[in-house]
């Protein structure tokens, strides 16, 4: 009975968890906790891996993945010395991707034919071009 409500207390935690910070965490052996982005393109490819030292702090492992978002890694973790943030970065980047793909499909759907020369303004309105 107290293992089946640490099982359903701990799988709870583990969605929130992942509903608030955009990744679904894995722990692994030695000491090492994979990260997997909400928004990842491939799932089973796109991860983050992090391995937790004896003196308590982490180091993230290189990935496929973490090869891909270099400029971010520099920043966040080289420079600004922030898990965190380039948490956050890598989040608000892949959501950035997503969205101005999406937004591109819309446009390319919903534009208008004909005039070249139509384009549209910061206010979402559509206009001639000046």
């Amino acid at each position: 009975r107290l293992i089946e409500l640490f099982t359903k207390t701990s799988k709870s935690f583990r969605e929130v968890c992942c509903q608030l910070t955009g990744y679904r965490i894995d722990g692994l052996q030695n000491n090492q906790y994979r990260l997997t982005p909400n928004l990842a393109d491939n799932p089973s490819q796109d991860n983050l891996l992090f391995r937790l030292e004896e003196g308590g702090e982490l180091s993230m492992l290189d990935t496929p993945f973490s090869n891909q978002i270099t400029d971010l890694l520099e920043l966040h973790l080289r420079r600004q010395n922030s898990i965190p943030v380039f948490l956050a970065a890598v989040i608000m980047d892949l959501f950035s991707r997503q969205t101005f793909d999406t937004f591109q499909e819309s446009q390319s759907e919903t534009a208008p034919s004909g005039d070249p020369h139509t384009a549209v303004g910061a206010s979402g309105t559509i206009g001639k071009d000046k």
